[in-house]
């Protein structure tokens, strides 16, 4: 879990290094991280105890929204179309299961 919270945090770190200097720095509004696997699943569990450590290091509320369907699909494309802003985050698996099949 170690390795996905570093991860995690270097795709953030990314976010900071760009932009002017008269942005607002980021975050200076809450987060939204979209589960794209089963509720329930450690997929869902992973973003869970993440999401804490994320809002306190960040000072931005992380807010969990599961979008399930198509192994993911349907949540990486929501992510996808998203403003590219960095509030919107996707976490997934290549091994989710659609809980309807």
């Amino acid at each position: 879990m170690a390795k996905l919270r570093l991860f995690a945090l270097v795709g953030l770190s990314e976010l900071w290094g760009h932009g002017s200097a008269s942005a607002r720095p980021y975050p200076n509004r809450p987060i939204t991280l979209v589960v794209g696997c089963a509720n329930g699943g450690s997929v869902e569990l992973v973003a869970g105890a993440v999401a804490p450590g994320l809002t306190k290091r960040l000072g931005q509320p992380v807010k969990l929204e599961n979008v399930v369907g198509a192994s993911g699909a349907i949540a990486a494309v929501q992510v996808a179309l998203a403003e590219p802003d960095g509030y919107t985050l996707l976490s997934g698996s290549i091994a989710c299961q659609d809980p309807s099949s």
